[in-house]
Formats: C-alpha cells, structure tokens, sequence
C-alpha cells in the first residue's frame, strides 16, 4: 500500500513555490540574507529608473540623452527601510553647476496626493568621476525611510522630487509614479514568501 501511494504522489500536480527572486519588471534582488529561522533579515534590490530630466533648452545639445539620470536602490534592513538615490549628470561641468548633492538637507519626495514625505539623509557618498568620459558624473546619498514614509510610499504615487544640490534645489517630475508602490510590494511579498 504504501508503494501504491508513494507511486501516485508523483502524477499529483504540485503547486510550485512562488519566485522569489525575480519579478521582472519591477524589481530584482541583488542581494538577501536570510535569519537561522529562515525569515529574511536583509534584502537589497537592483537600481531601478526613477526619472530623466532635460530641460527643453538643452534637447539639442543631447541628442536624445538626458542630462540628469534618477536611479533609486531599496534596502531593507532587519525591519528598516533606506534607500540610495543615484544622480548621473550628463555634463561636462557637473560639478560647476552642481556640485553634488548636498550634506545638510533631506529630500522632498511629494506625492499623487499633495502630500510629501522627507527621508532623512544618512549619507552622501563621494562622486564618481569617469576618466575616459569628462561628460558623465555620478553622484549617490542614501537616506532612512521612516515607517510613515514607506506607508505612504505603499499608498500613493509619487509625482515629484526635489532634492538641494551644493549649487541650489531643484524639483523633478516622475514619470515612473509607481516605482515605490511597485518596489515596496515586492519587498513585501518576497518577505511573506521566504517564510513559507
């Protein structure tokens, strides 16, 4: 009897487990760590785009590019959020104009709704500078996403992001407004799904 059942288990259709670490189109984990109770402890997502800015003045001068780049990394770390927003400029005198992202100030990140929420700035990380190209610089901060923050980030779209370079502030248009709806819900759910 008990060969007759073991035989049969296998033409029984089994549910396969859901992916956990690919969910094309909105986010891919680079990076988790798992607890010895198998509860995910430390998950870090790929960057993904969050916008593109030229201002119409400039379009010409492209070719198409961009001048400003957005891209954004979710971390969650044993039950905190953070996250590390990439500025690429595209400019020969990034650094005349800009001159990186400022150390004294947190971002502005306003939502669908009117709303904003402020992460807090944790740190700005030095510039990355390409010898083989004088047009492209790189600049990174991360910032801490209180829990009021990442519930409001669940909940609305965001529509725009102002952030204080050394050289001034400026406020971007999203265009990419479920990024963090997306982003947020997927580190939910692979959470959810590491314990089963």
């Amino acid at each position: 009897m008990l060969y007759f059942l073991i035989f049969l288990y296998h033409f029984i259709p089994h549910p396969a487990p859901a992916p956990v670490h690919n969910h094309p189109g909105v986010c891919k984990v680079q990076k988790m760590t798992k607890g010895a109770d198998g509860r995910v402890q430390y998950i870090q997502l790929e960057y993904g785009r969050l916008f593109r800015f030229t201002p119409k003045e400039m379009v010409p001068y492209l070719h198409g590019g961009a001048l400003v780049e957005s891209s954004v990394q979710l971390i969650k770390d044993h039950g905190e959020y953070r996250m590390i927003l990439q500025m690429t400029v595209h400019a020969t005198r990034a650094d005349k104009y800009f001159g990186g992202i400022a150390d004294d100030n947190d971002i502005r990140m306003i939502l669908i709704n009117g709303s904003s929420v402020y992460p807090k700035l944790i740190d700005v990380y030095a510039p990355i500078d390409y010898k083989d190209r004088k047009d492209k610089h790189i600049y990174r901060a991360s910032y801490k996403l209180s829990k009021r923050d990442v519930k409001a980030l669940q909940k609305w779209e965001l529509d725009g992001l102002g952030l204080f370079w050394k050289k001034g502030f400026e406020e971007y248009d999203i265009r990419n407004v479920d990024f963090f709806v997306d982003r947020l819900a997927c580190i939910k759910k692979i959470v959810k799904n590491a314990r089963t």
